[in-house]
């Protein structure tokens, strides 16, 4: 998997990189090197290198040295003078010419290095302006970003006036700016390049072949017992959602469990039954079209099963609560909470997961985990990564925040999974990662995979579906139910 850092992350690792002996300049050298020798220009084309004060620039300097050698037309646009010595020296080295305007008519592709990791807030003034130039040169002719795309904050993603990228070249690993916020938008494709400056990441990128490690070969000598019962506890007359609850319990199947239950109220189980004939239906214990918390059966639901996905559908209440409540501290295997499971907690108490017995898994969008943390929305979009592995580390659970990429975290170990569309910003996807999650951690104990890893599989699983479908469908008119009918055809894609 590809390493991803925060600003500060990559800082260390060069300082690191320094310590052992390679040089900063050095560092910038071999950086603009293999930009350049990436980059998809030729003799042909006229190149506008675009280089800020600080060592991002200096890259530029590098790379527009590099083409002037292999004899592709280039020049450069010094947006600000060399403001370390390593800028200095790249801006001394380079021996072509210079632009002193922007404009599109000379030129066949734009390299864009003016800001680089270190930029935070928003562009004002000149710096806004440059931006706003660049954008629009950017839909006439190709604009490529080395690093990330000036304006774009490294960590967060927050950067609606950064400049919008055909490509960006990441250089040594990936920036969580480059996937959160607005970071797909802006940064086109993404290309990773190492330079070999090592160090500790931050986080990993979910990809295929985590996914693959999820989904083994299975032996011959098994039945359905082997992976064990997913149980779904969702759903109420006022949310019967039938379609999203199948899509649930439908997903677990698909998933690997060898058994998927649905428990729910009478009204839920009667409509679901009508599609769904491979489940296990169980009527709770309910009242006015709600489940009711007894303990005698959900002492039995937790006998029988090895994973439980709690939440969907059941309303915020007290007795959701109860519910939940029993189940952390009752329930021996691993507990995924969603939705209303979520939202209970937050309304009556958090600190209740200190207690579990159970493995426990969360898996909150931004307001249902700014309800757990007490952190307004806000506060967590400003710094992802830092609000969910503390929180992590507090509760001892494994914990995701969904977005149009998702962090996945337990506190030690933290992924990232890019996969996905605009096509499943509906309701209804979220949950089809519950179920589909629900029915990969039936599997969990055959698998050599930490919780945090296999979330991230379930996530990068789910996301893949959504882009298939979106494939099939479009943005607009793909739905969860199209998410889960292309289950199948990720599954077929990695075996």
């Amino acid at each position: 998997m590809h390493k991803i850092y925060s600003a500060y992350g990559m800082k260390q690792a060069e300082r690191h990189a320094f310590e052992r002996g390679y040089g900063y300049y050095e560092m910038m050298l071999t950086a603009g090197k293999t930009v350049a020798s990436a980059l998809p220009v030729t003799q042909k084309d006229r190149v506008l290198v675009v280089c800020g004060g600080g060592n991002n620039g200096g890259d530029g300097y590098v790379i527009a040295q590099q083409l002037f050698q292999k004899k592709i037309p280039v020049k450069v646009y010094q947006a600000m003078p060399p403001k370390t010595k390593e800028t200095l020296r790249a801006q001394t080295e380079y021996q072509g010419e210079y632009e002193s305007t922007l404009a599109t008519g000379e030129y066949t592709a734009i390299v864009e290095c003016l800001m680089g990791t270190g930029f935070s807030g928003e562009p004002k003034g000149e710096s806004k302006a440059l931006l706003q130039k660049l954008n629009e040169m950017g839909k006439q002719i190709p604009l490529y970003a080395v690093d990330i795309p000036a304006g774009l904050n490294a960590d967060t993603g927050e950067g609606k006036h950064a400049v919008k990228a055909v490509q960006t070249f990441a250089v040594e690993g990936f920036k969580f700016g480059h996937f959160l916020g607005d970071g797909l938008d802006m940064c086109g494709k993404l290309t990773v390049l190492p330079i070999e400056i090592g160090g500790e990441a931050q986080a990993f990128l979910a990809d295929e072949n985590l996914l693959k490690q999820a989904f083994p070969p299975l032996k011959r000598n098994m039945h359905k017992g082997t992976h064990g019962r997913a149980t779904l506890i969702a759903g109420s007359k006022s949310y019967t959602g039938a379609a999203r609850l199948a899509a649930n319990a439908t997903a677990s199947l698909l998933t690997g469990a060898g058994y998927a239950e649905l428990v729910s109220v009478p009204e839920v189980i009667a409509l679901a039954k009508t599609s769904l004939p491979e489940l296990i239906y169980t009527n709770a214990p309910s009242w006015g079209g709600k489940i009711r918390f007894r303990k005698k059966f959900y002492a039995e639901i937790c006998a029988r099963s090895r994973v439980i996905a709690v939440g969907a559908g059941l309303g915020v209440s007290k007795n959701v609560y109860r519910l939940v409540r029993f189940l952390l501290q009752n329930f021996k295997g691993t507990l995924l909470i969603d939705a209303d499971g979520l939202n209970s907690l937050a309304k009556y108490g958090v600190e209740t997961l200190k207690t579990a017995t159970a493995k426990v898994v969360l898996t909150p969008h931004p307001a249902e985990f700014s309800r757990l943390s007490g952190k307004p929305v806000s506060e967590i979009l400003s710094s992802p990564y830092e609000s969910l592995i503390l929180f992590a580390k507090e509760y001892g659970v494994t914990c995701l925040l969904k977005g149009a990429s998702t962090l996945i975290s337990d506190g030690s170990a933290t992924y990232l999974s890019a996969t996905g569309s605009p096509a499943m910003a509906k309701g209804g996807s979220g949950d089809v990662l519950l179920g589909v999650a629900l029915g990969m951690f039936s599997r969990e104990s055959e698998l050599t995979l930490p919780s945090a890893k296999l979330l991230s599989a379930a996530c990068y699983f789910t996301g893949r579906a959504g882009e298939l479908a979106t494939q099939k469908e479009t943005e607009y008119t793909a739905t969860p139910t199209d998410t889960v009918n292309c289950l199948k055809a990720v599954i077929k894609e990695i075996t």
